[in-house]
């Protein structure tokens, strides 16, 4: 596992990618953006795959109207409890992205800390 920092702006999220030897960030999106204030609506909600994890297929609305379908991983029996660390540093204003290997993708990428009980 290795450790990177990176240079946080609240309220976005950024992709740390790499080429010709440097690492760069790109901000993805910012929560400040229009289709990013206002409220998310539930569509629609099945279940496309439940054994001891359940995986929905939620169908939601965004402010601007746009829908957009996702696949929600968990377990309904811990009310999909979820821990997600973002390590932020007051003093140096970085955070602390991990560097690991993700078997369901079979890559390794950068990210945060995170688990799920």
């Amino acid at each position: 596992m290795i450790l990177r920092r990176a240079c946080f702006v609240p309220g976005s999220l950024f992709q740390v990618s790499s080429g010709r030897g440097r690492k760069a960030l790109t901000r993805l999106y910012s929560s400040e953006s229009p289709e990013f204030s206002g409220k998310f609506s539930i569509l629609d909600e099945k279940v496309s795959f439940q054994r001891y994890q359940t995986v929905y297929e939620r169908l939601i609305r965004y402010p601007n109207g746009k829908r957009v379908s996702f696949d929600v991983f968990g377990n309904p029996r811990s009310d999909f409890k979820s821990v997600f660390v973002f390590p932020y540093d007051t003093r140096t204003k970085t955070v602390t992205l991990l560097r690991e290997y993700i078997p369901g993708i079979n890559e390794v990428m950068w990210g945060f800390t995170a688990g799920g009980f």
